[in-house]
């Protein structure tokens, strides 16, 4: 059985992954596929009843065959929610605090936003107090670079009049 999760091949009858240890889904026996098979007769026992005394003759009787069926696979998946949880207020507020510390805030965001956190909304909000951040950052940059070229008289009609500077 292949698991559904991380697609590694298990041994039938297993409940769980071997590789990941996700339960796997329980596949039941298909409904009117277990027929026995009668053995065959051993070629011994066909030749003594062939010298054995005369019986009636056997009149086959037609058999009415029930209508096949198909057989029915009943397949049971749990489907796993902790990643699908929301995150409340109080978790928001604490990760808004814990984001605006520079250098801390900064690896966070990167581990839960790069990385397979078990929450889904904490990497997607990670993912965008990182994408907000580095915007603020080039957007900073940005001015400062503008503001510098402004000062120095590099970009024409554009001058600020700093009386500090002289």
């Amino acid at each position: 059985m292949i698991c559904p999760n991380c697609g590694k091949e298990n041994e039938e009858g297993v409940k769980f992954c071997t590789e990941c240890g996700l339960p796997l889904p329980v596949i039941a026996e298909p409904v009117g596929s277990t027929q026995e098979v009668p053995a065959a007769e051993e070629p011994v026992a066909a030749e003594k009843q062939a010298f054995a005394e005369p019986q009636a003759p056997v009149i086959p009787v037609p058999v009415e065959k029930e209508p096949e069926q198909k057989p029915q696979t009943v397949v049971q998946i749990q489907q796993v929610t902790d990643s699908r949880s929301l995150l409340t207020t109080a978790q928001y507020f604490f990760l808004t605090v814990l984001f605006s510390i520079p250098v801390i805030g900064l690896i966070f965001m990167f581990v839960w936003g790069c990385g397979r956190p078990s929450n889904i909304s904490l990497k997607r909000y990670s993912l965008a107090m990182l994408t907000f951040r580095l915007i603020a950052c080039f957007l900073s940059l940005l001015g400062t670079i503008v503001t510098l070229l402004g000062i120095s008289g590099v970009i024409p009609g554009f001058s600020i009049n700093l009386p500090f500077l002289g």
